[in-house]
């Protein structure tokens, strides 16, 4: 043979065209005839050849997948579960992040109504009144809107109709006993208009008649009264307003001599009427201040919810539809006279208004021309709130424009509001924090998916390489192989992403209904929204193809000896590689840290500061909760190192009596097993951590958020005036509190607006040291009895001047405000003789000694002991200017610092942080106060000739006040109060807040961010027990003969099974315990942080439930993940075991 081959002629040696190549098994060869072109052609024949040959390849990769996927579907029906987890659940985020702002602008619709727009007639402070039959033609004319409608708000009284028959001949014991009457905001609406409109879509009462009404509960309640029940309410109306408002004149002269004409005993009684209010022949009578306005109505649905209609802060409201107002009032008042009695004929019978000649200011009376609110529905509305917040108030800005342009005219006087958008700028932040945190929590889902599919793939490959070895031996090349591998993952993506899609068609069908119910809208079923299912289908096509490298890689790395050695354990094997110095380089984890360092100080130094400045809070806490995520799987890889002493630790604690006789062999298994379970460890330890450490976290935040809630409102109740010009009715006020005094009030106190905000006294007040270093500062004064009302939580005393006693409030804390009260400062200079010099002849000599004795106490932020070095019983002098007639005079005072405080309920500024307490508040006694508003006695003395400018304001105007409620009230009586409360504001420029009510609310939101967390915690602890399965199928293989001789040596299948389970309880408990460590130190650091710098009380808490949750899953995933692999040997008998490798 050898010499035959040496023999051979050179030229006979094989070219490359005349290499004979082995084709595969599977591949066959193209007959020349068995094509329609002809085997002349050499590129049709090459075409045709790796046509023929990919379309052989994919034949041989489905036929082994489909039957690898019917004799072994384990690992396929893990993959399927996997990709479902992965397109459902980053999809549903996704989706969830789409269609939030659908939740924040219902939530903004239910706190201040569906207008989106409120025109209000007049300019300054006073509203006016727009003619809305000459601008309706226009309104509706202009393309951006959709319709409008008249309003009248007014406050009124509502009380027990009690008929005047019934009054007058009843028993005093038959009589009803109702309470006399309750507060009420009276709404009149154009019903038909707005249900037209779509103004009020939840509004589930219909269009009232004729002397109906539709009343609150709470005004029911405490009048006794029952709906749809044929009982009537009296509403009494401010007629001076409410007739000024739609008159144009309300006087009348009376003319005795027509009156006489009459000659009857009705023209009598009315001459007796005018003599008796000593009313004489051509006086002039106003109507509203002759008569009082009550109308009787049938009360037919009582209103529990504003649902959108009205805002939700006009409280106890009663609606009624304007169409037969005017008749209501004219026929109840029998203006034109009685409607139930007609004179017979030939008989003559007055009204009122003939006798009183007063029929043309009857005729003059039309509401439509007197409309004082026009509420405006847009077109396109939800496209435009669903924007950013630049381009919703560019859009608001640019149609409100085009509105007044051509329908007001550019010289309307009158003001516009934006209620909703308002509101939605304050969900802003909130859908930020929601938009980045479900982002950031795909990102992680997206790397345990990474992670479950690499170890899927990698297991799959390793119990098939013998499989794959022996299609290499026969002829198949590696693309060969590698397509047959990426048919097994292909095999369980594409079902994985059909189920994936179908449940979020069906999840979005789940939602719109569940929104349409919530925000009064129809639902949009056929509608999904594309780029969230995009994004998920591209998710679970991109990540398992990306895993499968790594399989391919391990499955084609090895030699084919080493893959056909059945007996070979890469695990046992101990590898030599010699390098050369020279071929040293950089290593590959080096090169990874080295980007991550770079990555890692390019977002810390560039991307926060730019997302902060440019306000890109969606991108600030994304970049944050990212930072957070990296620290939390920094802990998880520093805590790798005491995985085997945590799970020897959970180990020791499980087995007891007989069963550690399982221990040495569970120990074993767990070293044995270590490379394989330390990535389902990782895994699990990650998961809980990062679960853990968000929802501590956001725990954390809804605490502060809570406490930053009460520290604005200050108290259980907060009322507060936004003009200086409709300050707080204190009388009216407090005669209310007083009456609720012991029931449902325990204390209140006021704050008046600061000093720089009256008219007389020029900007800033200064607050400075005698060396001149100090602030603009507002001076504020407070009520006595102030910390006896706001929130004692907030309370926190820095330092206070103990030359002075100090009595303490209901809640314990030292009461620095009454010291000020009862301890005023001595004082703190006495001068001589005075000389004054470049004084006018009309000014007197200026008592010097009485302005240098008069020291003012004072409270202020802590903040400024750093800031200006200032301590308690240290003097500061306080600097404004005053006008006096045409000019402006500079004057000071001498402050005395009672005591620096951290945080004060009800004033934010005062803060123990330098910058802030720069602008912090002043808070002094209010007769120091009414001083410091008009100083000139103090300044010129009492007999100077110089006056306050006309308008000057010395009264002590108060802008806010504080109300502490009793605890055990209930939520309705709380409601009640709160309600009759707001009765008595100015709706336009007064706003009462709930502290509770918006605590509540926040919990809403935090409620519902939290069911993501449990959602999440589901997901991430399903990919963690796939995981568990995979690892644990793979171990039980590798030690199959183990289980083998442990039957052999009399082990029951219940003993391998418990053998199995502790070594999963080891590795989960373990993880879970570590994980719960880490994420609470990580979220609570971040909570006490977060306090720190907020200056407020650290309140530790927990989300047990989720916690509680995750155990119970952890449990379940060790259970589930040792059931697997168990079952796969539990029906073997133990010489089958034994032969197994």
């Amino acid at each position: 043979m050898h010499q035959k081959e040496m023999n051979r002629d050179p030229s006979q040696e094989d070219t490359p065209a005349q290499v004979h190549v082995s084709e595969p098994f599977f591949r066959s060869t193209l007959k020349d005839n068995s094509t329609g072109y002809s085997s002349s052609d050499p590129a049709v024949s090459s075409n045709l050849l790796r046509l023929y040959s990919l379309y052989s390849i994919l034949r041989v990769a489905v036929s082994y997948t489909v039957a690898d996927v019917i004799r072994r579907p384990r690992n396929f029906c893990i993959g399927v579960f996997a990709v479902i987890l992965l397109v459902f659940f980053s999809g549903a985020l996704l989706m969830g992040i789409e269609k939030a702002p659908y939740i924040f602008l219902r939530l903004a619709e239910l706190t201040v109504g569906e207008a989106d727009i409120m025109i209000m007639g007049g300019g300054n402070r006073i509203s006016g009144l727009v003619n809305y039959t000459s601008v309706e033609s226009r309104l509706m004319a202009t393309r951006e809107i959709r319709g409008v409608a008249p309003r009248w708000v007014t406050p009124a009284t509502a009380h027990y109709h009690e008929d005047v028959f019934h009054k007058r001949y009843s028993t005093a014991r038959s009589r009803r006993i109702t309470p006399a009457e309750a507060s009420v905001n009276l709404l009149i609406i154009d019903s038909e208009q707005e249900r037209h409109i779509g103004l009020g879509r939840g509004w589930k009462h219909r269009d009232t008649g004729y002397a109906e009404a539709h009343v609150y509960k709470g005004v029911l309640d405490y009048l006794k009264l029952q709906s749809n029940h044929g009982e009537r309410i009296n509403i009494r109306l401010p007629l001076q307003e409410f007739l000024r408002s739609i008159l144009k004149n309300t006087t009348f002269v009376v003319d005795l001599e027509k009156l006489k004409e009459g000659n009857n005993t009705y023209t009598d009684t009315i001459l007796k009427f005018l003599a008796l209010n000593n009313i004489k022949d051509g006086d002039t009578i106003d109507l509203t201040k002759m008569l009082n306005m009550n109308l009787a109505m049938n009360v037919v649905d009582e209103i529990t919810s504003a649902d959108g209609k009205y805002p939700s802060l006009y409280g106890n409201i009663v609606v009624i539809d304007y169409k037969k107002l005017i008749s209501i009032f004219v026929d109840q008042s029998c203006l034109l006279g009685p409607t139930s009695l007609t004179p017979g004929e030939g008989f003559l019978l007055p009204s009122i208004i003939d006798v009183l000649a007063a029929s043309k200011i009857l005729s003059e009376i039309d509401l439509i021309n007197a409309v004082p609110i026009l509420a405006i529905v847009l077109k396109d509305r939800r496209s435009m709130y669903y924007k950013g917040k630049e381009e919703r108030a560019k859009a608001m800005v640019m149609r409100t424009n085009a509105i007044i342009r051509n329908s007001m005219g550019v010289d309307f006087e009158g003001f516009v509001e934006y209620p909703i958008m308002r509101v939605m700028g304050d969900f802003d932040g909130n859908q930020a924090v929601l938009t980045s945190s479900l982002t950031t929590i795909v990102f992680g889902v997206i790397i345990l998916c990474m992670i479950l599919f690499f170890m899927l793939l990698r297991t799959n490959a390793d119990e098939r390489q013998f499989e794959f070895a022996l299609m290499r031996a026969q002829g198949m090349g590696k693309s060969q192989v590698m397509a047959v591998i990426l048919s097994q993952t292909v095999a369980f993506v594409i079902p994985g992403i059909i189920v994936g899609v179908i449940l979020l068609i069906l999840l979005n069908i789940g939602l719109e209904a569940v929104l349409a119910n919530f925000t009064a809208a129809d639902p949009r079923y056929d509608m999904i929204i594309v780029m969230p299912v995009l994004i998920a289908i591209g998710l679970g096509i991109t990540l398992p193809l990306s895993a499968s490298w790594g399989a391919v890689s391990h499955a084609l790395g090895s030699s084919l000896r080493d893959a056909l050695d059945v007996f070979r354990r890469g695990q046992s094997e101990t590898k030599v590689v010699m390098i050369r110095l020279e071929e040293l380089g950089v290593a590959t984890w080096q090169i990874i840290l080295g980007i991550f360092l770079v990555a890692s100080g390019f977002i810390v130094y560039y991307m926060i500061p730019f997302a902060f400045i440019f306000e890109h809070l969606t991108l600030f806490f994304f970049l944050m909760n990212s930072i957070l995520i990296v620290m939390v799987v920094g802990i998880c890889f520093i805590m790798y190192v005491v995985e085997p002493y945590a799970e020897s630790a959970v180990l020791w604690l499980m087995m007891w009596g007989r069963e550690k006789q399982f221990m040495i062999i569970v120990k074993k298994n767990l070293y044995d097993h270590r490379i394989r379970n330390s990535k389902t460890f990782m895994m699990i330890l990650i998961s809980v951590a990062s679960i853990v450490s968000g929802s501590v976290m956001f725990s954390m935040l809804s605490v502060t958020s809570s406490q930053l809630l009460q520290l604005y409102n200050g108290a259980d109740i907060s009322a507060t005036s936004n003009d200086f010009y409709m300050p707080l009715n204190e009388k009216l006020l407090t005669a209310l509190l007083e009456k609720w005094q012991g029931e449902y009030v325990q204390e209140w106190a006021y704050h008046s607006f600061p000093l720089d905000a009256y008219p007389h006294i020029g900007y800033p007040t200064k607050l400075e040291t005698t060396i001149r270093k100090g602030n603009a500062m507002p001076i504020i004064a407070v009520s006595k009895n102030l910390l006896n009302t706001v929130f004692k939580d907030y309370i926190l005393e820095e330092a206070r001047d103990k030359r002075y006693p100090f009595t303490k409030t209901v809640d314990g804390k030292y009461d620095v405000v009454a010291s000020m009260y009862d301890h005023p400062p001595q004082p703190s200079h006495t001068a001589g003789q005075t000389i004054a010099t470049g004084l006018t002849d009309w000014m007197q000599t200026p008592n010097i000694s009485q302005k240098a004795s008069y020291v003012i106490p004072a409270i202020v932020a802590a903040g400024l002991q750093n800031g200006v070095g200032v301590s308690v019983g240290d003097g500061m002098v306080l600097e404004y200017k005053y006008k006096v007639a045409d000019d402006s005079v500079e004057t000071r005072f001498y402050v005395s610092l009672r005591a620096l405080m951290n945080r004060v309920s009800g004033f934010p500024s005062i803060s123990s942080v330098p910058f802030l307490s720069r602008s912090s508040s002043v808070l002094i006694p209010q007769s120091f106060f009414i001083t410091l508003l008009n100083p000139v006695m103090m300044d010129f003395g009492k007999e100077a000739n110089v006056k306050l400018p006309p308008t000057a304001v010395t009264e002590l105007r108060q802008q806010t006040l504080f109300i502490r409620l009793y605890k055990n009230i209930t939520a309705a009586q709380r409601s009640a109060f709160v309600n009759e409360l707001i009765s008595n504001m100015d709706l336009t420029h007064h706003t009462v807040f709930d502290t509770q009510e918006s605590i509540d609310e926040l919990n809403v939101i935090g409620n519902f961010i939290m069911y993501f967390f449990y959602f999440t915690a589901i997901v991430c602890i399903s990919l963690c027990t796939l995981m568990m399965c995979i690892t644990f199928v793979a171990n039980v293989q590798m030690n199959v003969q183990v289980v083998g001789v442990l039957r052999a040596l009399g082990c029951s299948h219940q003993h391998v099974f418990r053998i199995i389970l502790y070594e999963a309880f080891s590795i989960v408990l373990s993880a879970f315990f570590i994980g719960l460590l880490a994420g609470s130190f990580v979220g609570v650091t971040l909570g006490l942080q977060l306090a720190t710098v907020m200056v407020l009380p650290f309140q530790f808490t927990m989300p047990y439930v989720l916690i509680g949750l995750l155990f119970v899953l952890a449990l379940l995933a060790a259970v589930f993940g040792s059931l697997v692999p168990f079952r796969a040997v539990n029906k073997s008998s133990i010489g089958v075991l034994m032969k197994r490798t």
